[in-house]
């Protein structure tokens, strides 16, 4: 694993985004204060929409390079091998959902298959520690709106820190309703300047930590077991 180029290409994708965010915001420079206001509507729009791209690319650029690896599910933490499975535990809620991890002919009375299923993941719990950490990328799921509760917890499924300023996480829920009244046509007040430089400072604080925390994430190799983390650096 190349930390240098795990890095650069984080920042290379907020860089772009952050310069269209700058030339957008510098072109009401020359707007009177009104004008000023209903034209930061759509800076609102832009900002939650790069947000939300740079967040998805970052998890995802993370899983990426956490597959890459080929590690195994017995060195892995445990929140990725719980993502690696994640069809699984799916199929363990739910009895008519088709995996091929229960491959054994199950009983007929349907009162029985949750607890057939429930013996088998048991069984075959060893089948899944002498697999690879494989996850999908249907485990990062944005809900289509990415409120600071999603935030967390896409953070926290792939074990990485979570917790967000309760500043932040205010400004981050403000920026996202604001940015779907303004979609369904629900406001069209403007945005003042200050209530903007809130959700853009909050904006740059968690995209600033989450590159942060996803490169010391593969620099300090914590997505192992922490009796692994050295043993095989």
């Amino acid at each position: 694993m190349d930390i240098d180029v795990f890095r650069a290409e984080l920042e290379q994708d907020w860089d772009w985004r952050l310069d269209e965010l700058k030339l957008l915001k510098n072109l009401s420079s020359p707007l009177d204060d009104h004008r000023a206001d209903i034209y930061r509507r759509s800076l609102v729009v832009f900002l939650y929409a790069h947000f939300e791209g740079f967040f998805q690319f970052a998890l995802m650029h993370y899983i990426k390079t956490i597959n890459d690896q080929d590690i195994s599910c017995s060195q892995a933490n445990n929140h990725l091998v719980t993502a690696t499975i994640n069809e699984v535990f799916k199929a363990l809620r739910d009895d008519s959902a088709k995996c091929s991890f229960f491959r054994a002919h199950a009983p007929d009375d349907s009162k029985l298959h949750r607890t057939f299923r429930e013996i088998q993941f048991i069984e075959n719990s060893a089948e899944i520690f002498s697999s690879k950490v494989h996850i999908k990328s249907g485990s990062v799921d944005l809900e289509s709106n990415l409120s600071p509760i999603v935030v967390k917890k896409n953070l926290y499924k792939l074990g990485l820190p979570y917790e967000l300023d309760k500043e932040i996480e205010t400004n981050l829920n403000k920026l996202l309703g604001i940015r779907n009244k303004i979609a369904h046509g629900e406001r069209r007040d403007g945005v003042s300047q200050s209530e903007y430089e809130g959700f853009e400072s909050a904006v740059l604080q968690t995209v600033s930590q989450t590159m942060v925390d996803l490169t010391k994430a593969c620099t300090d190799r914590l997505f192992l077991k922490e009796e692994f983390r050295y043993a095989s650096a």
